[in-house]
């Protein structure tokens, strides 16, 4: 904080003019108007502008601005980019101390490009936050066989609200992936150049909001065919701790049966709604889906529904892929 104190009392804001930088140090000010270049570069998504709009509305600015104005420049930002890339540079500027407005842009940024987090971490009063990074890549190639497995890291500061959950992730994440790539070596042992085998893993932030920070790994195995699986870690925020499914729900509650149940009846309706769709479920093959797993992956979307995440096979045919079921707003939903 203290850098960014001294900063703002090198910054002079009018109400009617762009903030006016008085830098006394040359080459940090070359290197903020060189951000300032490449921030407004940025094409900014949808959901972020939508984000950014309810913080300002939200959030008590020490210039108080006149409703008319608010509803005027709100106006502007739906109809371009470009206002909204000066309202939100205006905005910073004159709500530096706001850290709910900083928390938001930079944790949505960070993990949004790989152009985006390299311009955030340029920037030398800020800096990131919460980001996952490739921590280590494993690769390995011959005639017949391919592996590329990125081994992902959550950087997490400690003001981020997950450092210690962060930690366990990224302990849990180093065993994965140590065992698919010693598999993958024991079948290259195994079958040498005869069977074509390939490992790919790919990973993605599916949530990082005020209470979720949710990372996914899907992973692909091929021997002869190929076989989909997902690995999903949910932390929570408010108790900076990992979130297995049995803790969605009050202690004693048989969640097993009651998602199960509720599974079921989504696949029947979307059998019976969407051509294509086909599930292990009321079928004479003997492979009926019976249940749940006490620990199925699950994560919670943007509109706070819990969605459950089946590996290939496990529910459907192959064709099906890794199959994601959401479950109803009477059956789990989250305040987010």
């Amino acid at each position: 904080m203290k850098k960014t104190d001294n900063i703002r009392d090198k910054m002079t804001v009018n109400e009617n003019q762009e903030p006016e930088l008085r830098i006394e140090d040359q080459e940090l000010e070359q290197k903020i108007r060189q951000m300032e270049k490449e921030y407004h570069a940025i094409k900014i998504p949808e959901e972020l502008r939508k984000r950014v709009i309810q913080t300002m509305q939200e959030t008590d600015c020490e210039e108080k601005i006149d409703q008319e104005e608010k509803t005027d420049n709100m106006d502007k930002m739906k109809k371009t980019g470009n206002a909204l890339d000066r309202k939100v540079s205006r905005f910073l500027l004159r709500t530096g101390q706001t850290a709910a407005a900083a928390l938001l842009l930079i944790t949505v940024l960070a993990n949004s490009g790989a152009k985006t987090a390299y311009a955030m971490e340029q920037i030398p009063v800020i800096g990131a936050i919460t980001k996952v990074v490739t921590f280590r890549t494993y690769e390995k190639q011959n005639e017949n066989s391919e592996a590329k497995v990125e081994i992902p890291k959550i950087e997490a500061g400690k003001d981020s609200g997950i450092s210690d959950a962060a930690d366990q992730v990224n302990k849990s994440v180093k065993e994965y992936t140590d065992q698919i790539i010693a598999r993958f070596e024991e079948d290259l042992k195994a079958y040498g150049k005869e069977v074509h085998l390939g490992l790919f893993t790919d990973y993605k932030v599916l949530m990082d909001n005020s209470r979720f920070f949710t990372l996914k790994i899907e992973t692909d195995e091929i021997m002869a065919s190929g076989y989909q699986t997902v690995k999903i870690y949910n932390i929570d925020k408010k108790n900076d701790k990992i979130l297995q499914l049995k803790d969605m729900f009050p202690a004693g509650t048989d969640y097993v049966t009651l998602l199960s149940d509720a599974v079921k009846e989504v696949m029947r309706k979307n059998m019976e709604t969407e051509e294509g769709k086909v599930y292990f479920l009321d079928s004479d093959v003997g492979s009926n889906f019976k249940k749940i797993q006490e620990n199925q992956n699950f994560y919670i979307n943007e509109a706070g529904r819990m969605v459950l995440v089946f590996d290939e096979y496990e529910v459907a045919p192959g064709y099906m892929g890794i199959v994601e079921i959401e479950i109803p707003d009477s059956i789990y939903h989250a305040d987010i």
